[in-house]
């Protein structure tokens, strides 16, 4: 019999709050991105949202950069959720004295085209940092029965011009396998005795006391309908410990590799 791993991917690697736009109950992906021309590439970060909060605003103006919809003021009044975060990083601090300090909503927009998303949402400046935010319209049929969450942002709000504390560093830690049964029971023995040479990778998700809070997810099947089915019933009896976030154990989703 084949000897059956588990690899396990984790979604979360570290969080930067700023003036309310990181709530708690998501998680985000760093990943720098190369700054303008002859910048180095640590002036600049992309930040990928992996959150499922929908949000609606109250309206607002906006203008369209390279024919993407930049909000002036305010917030679209449908709903939307958000891709991510584009931060730049400007030279007020001696780490950063190669960054430069100019407009850059031609180079968000950019990111946002790359990024599949519909529209940028300025957020000013907070400390030595501008940030764009990037978000995807939804369609009605798309929200569902998903809470709404009212950014309570007053459709005058200038985007660009606010000001907001400096970030803090967030502790985080991504949700983890506590108690793991063997996968080989799930499988069928049919299939065990034949050497199977196959991997499937599912999504588990747990609310902040650890349990699964929705159904496991195959993100990439092993083509086989059995195993699939194998992996979602042993994830269903693995222990795990929720993420953490500043200590505080929060709804979490960590990808899982089983290699049959």
């Amino acid at each position: 019999m084949r000897t059956i791993r588990l690899v396990t991917l984790t979604l979360g690697l570290a969080l930067r709050a700023a003036a309310g736009d990181l709530p708690d109950s998501a998680s985000s992906t760093l990943d720098i991105r190369p700054g303008r021309s002859g910048e180095d590439k640590s002036c600049s970060v992309w930040v990928s949202w992996r959150g499922d909060q929908v949000y609606r605003g109250a309206g607002g103006t906006t203008k369209v950069v390279d024919g993407m919809e930049i909000w002036v003021t305010g917030r679209p009044s449908r709903e939307y959720k958000q891709i991510g975060y584009m931060i730049y990083f400007l030279p007020t601090e001696p780490m950063f004295k190669n960054c430069v300090d100019a407009p850059r909503e031609p180079d968000s927009v950019r990111v946002a085209h790359q990024r599949n998303g519909d529209a940028v949402i300025p957020l000013g400046r907070t400390g030595n940092q501008i940030k764009y935010r990037v978000i995807k319209y939804l369609a009605t049929d798309a929200v569902g029965d998903a809470a709404i969450t009212d950014e309570g942002v007053s459709a005058t709000f200038d985007n660009a011009a606010a000001v907001y504390p400096s970030p803090r560093m967030i502790a985080s830690k991504p949700m983890a396998m506590d108690g793991v049964p063997p996968l080989a029971p799930f499988v069928p023995r049919e299939l065990l005795k034949s050497g199977i040479g196959r991997n499937v990778v599912i999504k588990v998700c747990t609310g902040a006391d650890g349990r699964l809070d929705r159904p496991t997810e195959v993100i990439t099947t092993s083509g086989i309908a059995a195993l699939d089915n194998a992996a979602i019933q042993w994830a269903s009896v693995v222990t795990y410990r929720p993420q953490t976030i500043d200590g505080k154990p929060t709804p979490g989703c960590k990808q899982i590799r089983a290699s049959f």
